[in-house]
């Protein structure tokens, strides 16, 4: 969903929004303050009376057709995610409920390097780029908290190990190995 800035005034949000800044470092705040004051406020008009504001952060959104950026500011709610772009770059705030994530995931290395937070909620995919991996790694980390969705599945297989196991049941299926060496293989391959 997309909308603009112009909500009317609310009081309620304001002290979950202050208590969200109060968690995030000095360097974060900092620039929320100086850089996003007014999304800072939008996001206050449009949080629900009953919304909880758990994680807000700077990011910058990537603009089609351009090779530039657009800064923003997105905030974690206990229901929703919501990502205010600076007014001046012409791209509409957007919302999600979290009970549509499917996934997210933090690109880039703790070292340095661009950081990056990759979000799938119901067809509509946001990768963030943001200026430290300790806050991707605790953006995605709020976001699968709040989503709704079960504690993560054990992770699958990887395709080299899925391939690996094909080709040698196509091996078994075609006589060329034994029962007894089918299973050996396959207990080797996906371990204890």
């Amino acid at each position: 969903m997309t909308g603009h800035y112009d909500a009317e005034p609310d009081e309620t949000g304001v002290a979950d929004v202050l208590a969200a800044l109060d968690r995030v470092d000095g360097r974060t705040y900092s620039v929320v303050l100086d850089r996003h004051a007014g999304a800072l406020s939008a996001a206050i008009d449009l949080l629900l009376d009953d919304e909880v504001v758990q994680w807000l952060f700077p990011a910058w959104i990537p603009v089609s057709g351009a090779q530039s950026q657009a800064a923003a500011l997105v905030v974690i709610t206990d229901r929703r995610l919501l990502v205010l772009p600076q007014p001046a770059a012409g791209i509409p705030l957007g919302w999600w409920p979290l009970d549509t994530l499917s996934s997210a995931a933090v690109g880039g290395g703790p070292t340095g390097g661009e950081q990056w937070l990759d979000v799938q909620l119901a067809s509509t995919r946001l990768v963030l780029r943001v200026d430290r991996h300790a806050v991707a790694v605790h953006a995605a980390a709020a976001l699968r908290r709040h989503s709704g969705a079960a504690a993560e599945s054990p992770p699958t297989a990887s395709p080299s190990v899925v391939d690996e196991l094909t080709k040698w049941a196509n091996l078994w299926q075609m006589g060329v190995l034994t029962d007894e060496e089918f299973q050996r293989k396959k207990a080797e391959l996906l371990g204890p």
